[in-house]
């Protein structure tokens, strides 16, 4: 799950909606 679109951000918030 960290590894969301490719990046690991600080903030899963942003990067779990463009899941």
């Amino acid at each position: 799950m960290a590894l969301v679109g490719g990046k690991i951000s600080p903030n899963p918030s942003p990067t779990r909606n463009r899941t």
